[in-house]
């Protein structure tokens, strides 16, 4: 037998809800790593080292 056949409505409606909730989350953890926050944190890093190792370029 199957367990889920047993769920009322209620627990059925909060397992749906816990998914998509935990499934948003889990988007906004992959754009961090490797959207525009990561390019951003990457580009404040060459801006350090080229102002600490005067790396930098009239031009980029």
């Amino acid at each position: 037998m199957n367990g889920l056949n047993y769920l009322d409505s209620t627990t059925a409606a909060f397992s749906g809800t816990l998914v998509g909730y935990v499934s948003a989350k889990a988007d906004q953890v992959i754009a961090y790593f490797f959207g525009s926050s990561s390019g951003s944190r990457e580009k404040t890093r060459a801006m350090a080292d080229a102002l600490l190792n005067g790396n930098h370029s009239r031009y980029g």
